[in-house]
């Protein structure tokens, strides 16, 4: 019988009931489990990869188990269904591991914990393992949006929505992307360190790196357990951080002199990027909304040496301040939906009616920060949200209601492929490791 204690398999089990359960946030669950000692590198990465592919894959998982049993997966019991998506993606998804093992383990922690499915769970493993039938080309899907739906695990509503608003072809980029397992970008802070020590180091340790074409501060490796690049991120010699968040900076344009607010700035990328391109010759008020948020973005903050940052803790709707703002950065709390390659979790976390509550505090920072600025002063709305909802109605709504502001547009020629209709950035998560994006800023006029 396997020891529960010593089973990636359980931990794994653990983590997706806690997480389908109660909704409760994924990253932050995953965290807590490995952060215990007891867990081998091999394991860690064994529950990261496998909780996350059975997320980015969830609705495959669903088609075997409708297509192999007589209950569809929508109607048997969680610990039932989580057992079974384990099983099953390995079985699919794991080649290395024999199916024994898998079937065996799977059918161990069935009986330990929920005991009168252990049968049907067993004979629903070895049936798959035996005939692993491409169901996918099997099935006979109602709808295009359907087939998108099931090949690629979204759900429904959430493709019938981007189909609205974006082509078939390049809804199915952004799908097939969201598959592909993300390198590791960083940004280096060359406050603390240069970009040509960055290059030596990395060719004398054999480290094989790509520097982003559009910015130089970006590089992008295949992975982040070398003991080198641990150094650099203790140091502060580097930042975990999308070249795509560093476009919208680029974009945003922080000058030496600048009075600047950064609004909803944990944990602290942006923040720290707008001081490094002023080599901390800006004037940054950091705000948050709770004191957790703001002591992550103070500890990153300092770890990278940036200076004259001030923090404030205060809901962004209702903030205000003694002075007024040259800029003001408004990176709203948003859906992430253009960060589903790297939290697969948000496909299922993230829900129509969420986009309400969201949308209307989306306008309504925006809204009241937009009362902090100087005459002649710039304000940029940002997300890593795709949704138009949270993109391009926010900024058509202000606009309507607010005659005083007017788009600055893109002017770089280095960002022309990524210009929308407003004359802002969209960033779509299709190629080049890129997150989605969106920004654009707006001048006050009077």
């Amino acid at each position: 019988m396997v020891n529960l204690n010593n089973s990636y398999r359980y931990t794994i089990f653990k983590i997706l009931y806690k997480f389908l359960k109660t909704n409760t946030s994924y990253k932050l669950i995953l965290s807590s489990f490995l952060k215990k000692s007891f867990y081998t590198t091999k394991d860690k990465s064994n529950i990261l990869n496998t909780s996350k592919g059975i997320l980015r894959n969830r609705l495959i998982l669903d088609l075997y188990i409708d297509s192999y049993s007589s209950v569809a997966a929508n109607k048997i019991d969680k610990k039932t269904l989580i057992l079974l998506y384990i099983g099953i993606y390995e079985l699919l998804y794991c080649d290395y591991i024999p199916a024994y093992a898998t079937i065996n383990t799977i059918v161990d922690i069935s009986k330990k914990k929920n005991y009168k499915s252990h049968k049907y769970i067993n004979a629903m493993l070895r049936k798959i393992s035996l005939k692993k039938n491409d169901v996918l080309k099997k099935n006979n899907y109602k709808s295009k949006n359907e087939e998108l739906s099931i090949k690629y695990s979204f759900p429904l509503w959430l493709v019938d929505y981007l189909l609205k608003y974006y082509s078939f072809k390049t809804v199915e980029e952004i799908f097939k992307n969201s598959h592909l397992i993300p390198n590791i970008s960083f940004r280096v802070n060359t406050i603390k360190f240069s970009i040509k020590k960055i290059k030596d180091t990395f060719e004398k340790k054999g480290i094989k790196y790509k520097q982003n074409e559009i910015n130089k501060d970006y590089f992008t490796i295949d992975k982040i357990g070398n003991k080198i690049i641990s150094e650099m991120l203790n140091n502060g010699y580097i930042y975990i951080q999308n070249p795509a968040s560093g476009f919208i900076v680029d974009y945003f344009n922080p000058l030496e002199g600048d009075f600047i607010l950064d609004a909803c700035s944990a944990p602290g990328g942006k923040s720290s990027y707008i001081n490094q391109q002023t080599n901390n010759n800006s004037s940054l008020i950091c705000l948050e909304n709770n004191l957790n948020r703001i002591n992550k973005l103070k500890a990153n903050i300092s770890n990278l040496s940036i200076e004259n940052v001030e923090f404030e803790i205060a809901d962004a709707r209702f903030f205000k301040y003694r002075k007024k703002f040259d800029k003001i950065l408004v990176d709203v709390p948003c859906s992430s939906s253009g960060t589903i390659r790297k939290s697969p979790d948000i496909k299922w976390s993230l829900a129509r009616d969420h986009l309400t509550n969201l949308k209307n505090n989306q306008y309504d920072i925006l809204n009241n920060l937009s009362r902090c600025l100087k005459k002649n002063g710039e304000i940029m709305y940002s997300t890593c949200s795709i949704l138009n909802d949270e993109n391009e109605n926010i900024i058509n709504k202000f606009l309507d209601k607010n005659k005083n502001f007017s788009i600055k547009p893109c002017i770089d020629k280095k960002f022309k492929k990524f210009i929308n209709n407003l004359g802002g950035l969209t960033i779509l998560p299709i190629k080049d490791e890129y997150e989605g994006m969106f920004a654009v800023k707006m001048v006050k006029n009077d």
